[in-house]
């Protein structure tokens, strides 16, 4: 809060699978060890090759690379938990955007969490996918902005990251560690 106290942030994490969370409480609740901050899940996304091959579903391919190539089974289950959180997040978001004044993400370009805000338009303009292939048809990627239209505000914004690159003249991996990142959420 600002020493006149003007302004109130409050901070949560989305976390996969333990959806929004308290940042007071990532790591402890209630005097004890946060489930948040403990819970040891290397999460099951395409590009890092990690196969589900203690279930008996699946259908994730072994590569002579070492890594595994998701099936249809693996890409449905992706689907199915991606828009179920989102659902999840529009509803307690929407509970609570009554309180605020405006809710942002900082959200790194190509993270999940930017796939779980951005609508439609905003995954075309960022660069994400904005639906999958499983069998023989197209599973779309639900996000929070297309159920609920600007519910949350994405920063930076695909044009913003665009002129932060411009400015730096570099292609960095984090820019939200960026001061030219970092500036944009003093302007909101």
């Amino acid at each position: 809060m600002w020493s006149d106290g003007s302004l109130c942030i409050n901070r949560m994490v989305m976390s996969e699978p333990m959806g929004l969370v308290p940042y007071e409480f990532i790591y402890y609740f209630k005097g004890r060890l946060s489930l948040t901050g403990t819970y040891d899940d290397p999460g099951l996304f395409e590009h890092r090759g990690i196969g589900a091959t203690w279930r008996k579903d699946c259908t994730a391919m072994l590569m002579p690379d070492g890594k595994y190539k998701w099936g249809d089974n693996e890409r449905q289950a992706f689907v199915t938990v991606h828009n179920t959180l989102v659902a999840l997040f529009v509803e307690e978001l929407t509970r609570l955007a009554p309180y605020y004044d405006r809710i942002l993400a900082y959200v790194a370009p190509k993270l999940t969490h930017r796939s779980f805000i951005s609508s439609k338009k905003e995954k075309e303009e960022n660069g994400l996918r904005k639906s999958i292939r499983v069998g023989g048809h197209m599973e779309e990627l639900v996000g929070i902005n297309d159920i609920r239209e600007g519910l949350v505000t994405l920063v930076p914004s695909a044009a913003q990251l665009k002129e932060i690159y411009a400015k730096t003249g570099r292609r960095v991996s984090m820019p939200l560690s960026l001061p030219e990142s970092l500036e944009l959420l003093t302007k909101i």
